[in-house]
């Protein structure tokens, strides 16, 4: 899961935009709450790109659940500011939405390391 997750954030950074065209797929194929789904209404919010409901046609896009976990999102308060699609690039998603084993934290993309040698 981890590496989808990573590969949504390159997706992101390279199209410089959500691919909210896997809003179906992510929210047809996984539980509420999970992390994908989380990090992909994450991605909305933070980045806050009018663009993605310029296209009133492809509202149909959007499931039902999607709508409603980015609504959620976008009325926490406080609420983060957005960060934009640029600013993605730069952000650690592990501690947002990586799951690991007890003790274990990305150190760098696709590295896992234990809190032992992170110590060293």
């Amino acid at each position: 899961m981890n590496e989808m997750l990573d590969a949504l954030k390159d997706r992101i950074v390279t199209e410089k935009t959500v691919p909210t065209t896997l809003l179906g797929t992510t929210y047809e194929r996984t539980m509420p709450g999970s992390a994908l789904r989380r990090m992909i209404v994450h991605a909305i919010t933070a980045t806050a790109s009018d663009r993605l409901l310029a296209d009133d046609s492809k509202k149909v896009l959007w499931p039902h659940d999607a709508l409603w976990d980015t609504t959620k999102e976008l009325l926490k308060v406080p609420r983060p500011q957005p960060v934009g699609v640029a600013s993605y690039a730069a952000m650690d998603i592990c501690p947002l939405f990586h799951t690991h084993e007890e003790g274990v934290r990305c150190t760098s993309r696709g590295t896992k390391r234990s809190s032992e040698e992170m110590a060293e």
